[in-house]
C-alpha cells in the first residue's frame, strides 16, 4: 500500500517522529566518504556483539561492566526489529 509516513514510533513509545509541515528544497545530497561497507546482516551481527560486550578490550570491574551492560540493554530500545 503506497503512502507517506508522518508519524512512526516505537513499541514502548519512547521515541515518538511525527511530520510538522513539508517543503520542497533543492537539496545537494554528498556521498558519505567515512565508513566501511557492510550488509544488513553483518551490521545486526556487530550491534548485537557490541550490546553483548560493549567494554571488550577494557579494564574495568566485573560487577561494574555486567551492571553496565544490563542498563544498556534495558534503556537501549532499538527501532529497528
Amino acid at each position: 500500500m503506497p503512502g507517506l509516513i508522518l508519524e512512526l514510533s516505537d513499541e514502548k513509545e519512547y521515541d515518538v517522529f511525527q511530520a510538522i509541515g513539508i517543503e520542497k528544497k533543492q537539496v545537494e545530497i554528498k556521498q558519505i566518504q567515512k565508513g566501511i561497507p557492510v550488509t544488513r546482516e553483518q551490521y545486526i551481527q556487530k550491534r548485537e556483539e557490541f550490546r553483548e560486550n560493549p567494554y571488550q578490550g577494557r579494564i574495568i570491574d566485573k560487577a561494574k561492566k555486567e551492571q553496565l551492560i544490563e542498563s544498556g540493554k534495558r534503556y537501549n530500545n532499538l527501532m529497528e526489529r
